[in-house]
């Protein structure tokens, strides 16, 4: 698993912030960023807290305990009919093995057909 640091300064570098620009943001000093990204020290819980509610991942996330970026609140959001992801992904875990390995060819189709479609876009431009 990836180190606090490295986590902390790859999502930095995803949202093109600066050290002082998260200092801003958590109300700390760009050279308390530095330290973290270093592992020379790490955040108390509410810095935490605040970390990863800023990059709106889990603290299991920042800490390294999981693979997992994603916030616990998008299980919640609502998709099309009125359902959650949490409620497709609890669907999905119910199907058959064959049925969900089918679902994976359709959504690399799909996605695939979105860049062809990018590329048709930018080439029109």
């Amino acid at each position: 698993m990836a180190e606090f640091g490295d986590l902390l300064s790859e999502l930095r570098h995803d949202r093109k912030l600066t050290q002082a620009e998260l200092a801003k943001e958590i109300f700390v000093t760009p050279g308390t960023i530095s330290n973290y990204e270093s592992n020379v020290h790490y955040p108390d819980v509410e810095k935490l807290k605040q970390l990863a509610d800023f990059f709106d991942v889990t603290t299991d996330y920042l800490l390294g305990r999981s693979k997992c970026s994603l916030s616990p609140a998008i299980l919640e959001q609502e998709i099309g009919d009125g359902r959650s992801w949490g409620e497709i992904i609890r669907e999905v875990q119910a199907l058959p093995p064959i049925r969900q390995r089918t679902l994976l060819l359709i959504l690399n189709d799909m996605k695939t057909a979105t860049i062809i479609e990018t590329i048709k876009k930018e080439k029109d431009l």
